[in-house]
């Protein structure tokens, strides 16, 4: 009869990998098909599961070889320091309509994830004033919304600077309405009190708004949709539209596109957030986390085409699950357009 035994560490080294499988699919399945079970401790769960996970790939790496667990060791501090450092993405745009424009363009800030409050967004507004835009637009998810009984909106506050100094407008993403998926309600609906911040902070929203804008060296106009998983969208406006000023379309889901009305003239530039660019971006593989949008992946960052509509996707300025980035780094966009 053979004999079988293993010692307390190995018991104890089988029964963390077992454990540590089990908290991954679960994870992927809270992420995949998010349920409302986890309340306000959802991100404090997410953590400590991340943390949990990335223990095990480290026990692993070491059983396999101590170099192994070094390479490891670094690209993790990476992955967690990446986040800290904001990047001004400057980015040069040919549309003869807009030629002479030059926009600051920032979403996805998710203001209350980890460390990024009120310090971040001044981080970000002195970002911006030092680049003296025309114009600047923010595309949604300004707040995290991930299960926090803070009032993240309050972190909002440094942008009132910018109000008088620069034209100033916002949309709403998904996380101010707590929306995880189409329809799909992950939290609660914090959208009210953004909207409450930021008329006090006198930062005009664009709901299913169009706007139209004199600028020094010409007249533009903004239309602004709502969220398309949260709120409720609605291209009414678009009627007061002359056809002939130069549009700029902001919309946070680059999903947004595809609701376009066939019947009116095409944008002359898209501008959408969302994606993150994944937030984890391998060479040879690109995004590595699904945005869960019905655009192909090549639009999860950068300026790209669609039916001839110029399309720009910031890669954000924040961090949605867990405050790690990798291959990307958060940024504020410049688009200068020629």
């Amino acid at each position: 009869m053979p004999y079988f035994s293993m010692n307390i560490a190995q018991i104890l080294t089988y029964t963390y990998f077992v454990t540590a499988i089990i908290a991954f699919i679960f994870l992927y399945r809270e992420r995949k098909h998010p349920t409302v079970r986890l309340g306000h401790y959802r991100m404090r769960i997410y953590h400590v599961i991340t943390l949990f996970i990335v223990g095990a790939i480290f026990l692993l790496a070491n059983m396999i070889s101590g170099y192994l667990e070094i390479l490891g060791l670094i690209l993790l501090i990476v992955a967690f320091a990446t986040p800290h450092f904001l990047f001004i993405h400057r980015k040069k745009i040919k549309i003869s309509a807009l030629a002479g424009l030059k926009i600051a363009f920032v979403a996805d800030l998710q203001l209350g994830m980890s460390l990024k409050k009120t310090k971040w967004s001044q981080k970000i507004v002195d970002k911006i004033t030092a680049e003296n835009p025309d114009l600047v637009l923010l595309g949604g998810d300004l707040i995290d919304n991930e299960g926090t009984d803070e009032n993240e909106s309050a972190f909002m506050a440094p942008f009132g600077q910018l109000v008088g100094r620069f034209p100033i407008y916002y949309v709403m993403g998904n996380h101010e309405y707590g929306a995880g998926r189409p329809g799909v309600m992950m939290f609660e609906n914090r959208a009210p009190v953004l909207a409450d911040q930021m008329a006090k902070l006198k930062i005009p929203l664009l709901k299913n708004k169009l706007e139209r804008l004199k600028l020094p060296n010409r007249d533009i106009c903004i239309f602004g949709l709502d969220d398309l998983w949260g709120g409720q969208i609605n291209f009414d406006e678009l009627k007061n539209w002359d056809k002939t000023t130069p549009l700029i379309f902001l919309t946070h889901n680059p999903d947004g596109v595809l609701h376009w009305p066939t019947e009116l003239k095409k944008p002359d530039l898209v501008l959408t957030g969302h994606t993150h660019g994944g937030q984890i971006h391998l060479p040879g593989l690109g995004p590595v986390v699904s945005a869960e949008i019905k655009m192909h992946r090549n639009f999860y960052r950068g300026l790209k085409y669609y039916n001839n509509i110029p399309i720009f996707t910031t890669v954000g300025a924040g961090e949605s699950a867990a405050p790690i980035r990798f291959g990307l780094m958060p940024e504020v966009a410049i688009l200068n357009i020629k």
